[in-house]
C-alpha cells in the first residue's frame, strides 16, 4: 500500500513538472509589442544639448532621442539626427526641437515640434502613417520627401525641395478652420503672424510661390553637407539626399535660369528693336528737314524770280 502511495506521488510530481515546462515554453512564444522608432544623432558640429523630462546632457555622437525629448543647439552649431535609417534631419544653429510622438507608441504618426530655429528633413517613403513638424503657426505633414521649416516670433516658412509638403495653419491659430495648401518642388510656403486674422478670417489666401534661385542653391548645397555626414543611412534615404532631390532641385534652378534667358533674349530683341524704331525715326526726321530745307530754297528761288525789280 505504501508502495503504490509513492508511485502515486511521483506520477503527479512528474506531470506537474512537465506542466510548468510546457506553460514555459508558451510563454516564451508570446511576442514583445513593436519598439517606437528613435532618433540617434549621428553627427554634431558645436555644442548642442539634449533635455529629457528626467536629465540635461550634452548631444554627442550615438546620442539617442525618444518621446518627450528635446534638442537644442547653440550659435554656430549643427546637429544631424537619424530617424532610424529611414530619415535625417539637420538641426541648424539656435534651433530646438522635441519630439512628440513616434509611430508605434499609441499613435499613427511621428510629430515634432520646432518652437524656434530651422530643420532640414529628407525621408524615404513612409510605410504607414505621418511624419509632422509643428511650429507655433504652421504645420507642415509629409509621408517622404525632401523640406526645409523655420520659424521665428514673426513667421514661420515651409521650403519644399523634393515631392509635395501639406502646409497648414496650426489648429491653435486657425480656431478651427482648414486652411492649408499644398506645396510641391521649388515652391516655399511663408505664415507671417501678423497676418494669421487675416488667414483665418479669409481675408488673405495661404498660397505657395516659387524659391529664388539663390535659395535653391544655398539648399542644395546643404544637402550635400548633410549626406557627406552620414553613411549609415537606408539606400532610399542616400538616393534622396545625394540623386533625387539635388537632381530636382538643379531642374528647378535650370529652369529659372532658362526662363531668365528667355527674358534677356527677349528684352535684347526689345532693345534691337527700340533702336531699330530710333534709327527709323531719325532717318525719317533727317528726310523731313531736308525736304522741308530743298521746299524753302525753292520757294526763295521763285520768290527772287518773280519780284518786280526796284
Amino acid at each position: 500500500m505504501n508502495k503504490l502511495c509513492i508511485s502515486v506521488l511521483l506520477a503527479a510530481v512528474v506531470l506537474t513538472s512537465c506542466n510548468k515546462k510546457q506553460s514555459v515554453t508558451d510563454y516564451s512564444e508570446i511576442e514583445d509589442p513593436p519598439t517606437p522608432p528613435s532618433f540617434t544623432v549621428k553627427f554634431v558640429i558645436g555644442e548642442a544639448l539634449i533635455i529629457t523630462p528626467e536629465s540635461e546632457s550634452r548631444a554627442i555622437t550615438g546620442s539617442t532621442l525618444g518621446i518627450s525629448d528635446t534638442i537644442k543647439t547653440k550659435e554656430k552649431s549643427t546637429v544631424d539626427i537619424a530617424y532610424e535609417t529611414s530619415g535625417i534631419i539637420r538641426v541648424s544653429e539656435n534651433s530646438t526641437l522635441t519630439i512628440k510622438e513616434l509611430i508605434g507608441s499609441s499613435s499613427k504618426e511621428t510629430s515634432l515640434t520646432l518652437p524656434e530655429g530651422k530643420i532640414t528633413v529628407t525621408l524615404s517613403k513612409l510605410k504607414e502613417g505621418k511624419f509632422k513638424v509643428t511650429t507655433p503657426t504652421m504645420v507642415a505633414a509629409v509621408r517622404g520627401t525632401t523640406f526645409m521649416v523655420q520659424t521665428s516670433d514673426k513667421a514661420s516658412q515651409l521650403t519644399v525641395l523634393n515631392g509635395t509638403v501639406e502646409a497648414a495653419l496650426s489648429p491653435s491659430e486657425a480656431g478651427g478652420s482648414d486652411i492649408k495648401v499644398t506645396t510641391a518642388l521649388g515652391e516655399k510656403v511663408t505664415i507671417n503672424t501678423k497676418d494669421i486674422p487675416k488667414l483665418v478670417n479669409k481675408e488673405k489666401k495661404l498660397n505657395a510661390v516659387k524659391m529664388k534661385r539663390a535659395e535653391l542653391v544655398q539648399a542644395q548645397t546643404e544637402l550635400k553637407s548633410i549626406q557627406d555626414s552620414n553613411s549609415e543611412l537606408d539606400t532610399s534615404v542616400k538616393k534622396e539626399l545625394s540623386v533625387v532631390s539635388p537632381n530636382a532641385i538643379q531642374l528647378s534652378i535650370d529652369k529659372i535660369d532658362k526662363t531668365a534667358e528667355m527674358k534677356d533674349t527677349s528684352d535684347e530683341d526689345a532693345k534691337r528693336r527700340a533702336e531699330e524704331e530710333r534709327r527709323l525715326r531719325k532717318e525719317e526726321e533727317a528726310r523731313r528737314r531736308a525736304e522741308e530745307k530743298k521746299r524753302r530754297i525753292e520757294d526763295a528761288k521763285e520768290n527772287a524770280i518773280t519780284a518786280p525789280p526796284i
